[in-house]
């Protein structure tokens, strides 16, 4: 006879961090992916395609949050991790941006990895330089964490985490309600 099942301890942001780079140096490459952490289970799905446009990725991931709350299956919300790859721009006050990070020249290809938790509500995230050689290959992964933000390292704002819970909240419901 078992006792009830032990609530699993939370999945730490250094073991999403530690897989995602295995697998992006592996393939080359990472696919959108979104790992949603609740009471009673967690899920992991990769986004294909992601939309374009930052505005449709925000509501994909609003809809996907509300989609993943009215199943019922995570339970209360604890925490969510979105890793992706993106463009990043550094500006200065000397040089503001002229361009989206996609179409600036100067641009660095990245991979992010971002975890939002739910109580405290708290972001951090962990940003990656994409190295490739002349041929394209990915040969490293360079953490940019403490040269982007040397003042409030793994601070940060995620925008589609943040259209997830909102997501979620606005459609999940108590079971025993």
């Amino acid at each position: 006879m078992h006792d009830a099942e032990q609530p699993q301890p939370p999945l730490p942001l250094d073991a999403v961090v530690r897989t995602a780079t295995a697998v992006t140096l592996r393939d080359g490459y990472h696919v959108p992916t979104l790992i949603a952490e609740g009471d009673r289970h967690s899920i992991v799905t990769q986004l294909r395609p992601l939309a374009p446009s930052s505005e449709e990725r925000a509501q994909q991931l609003y809809a996907l949050g509300a989609i993943l709350a009215e199943t019922g299956e995570l339970g209360v919300l604890q925490q969510v991790f979105f890793i992706t790859e993106a463009w990043l721009s550094l500006a200065t006050p000397e040089h503001p941006p002229h361009f989206p990070p996609s179409q600036d020249p100067q641009r660095t290809e990245i991979l992010v990895i971002s975890r939002m938790g739910m109580q405290p509500p708290q972001t951090e995230a962990v940003i990656f330089e994409m190295q490739r050689n002349e041929e394209g290959a990915l040969v490293n992964l360079e953490n940019l964490d403490k040269q982007i933000s040397p003042e409030q390292p793994g601070s940060a704002e995620s925008p589609l985490l943040i259209a997830f819970a909102i997501g979620f909240l606005a459609s999940w419901r108590d079971e025993e309600d």
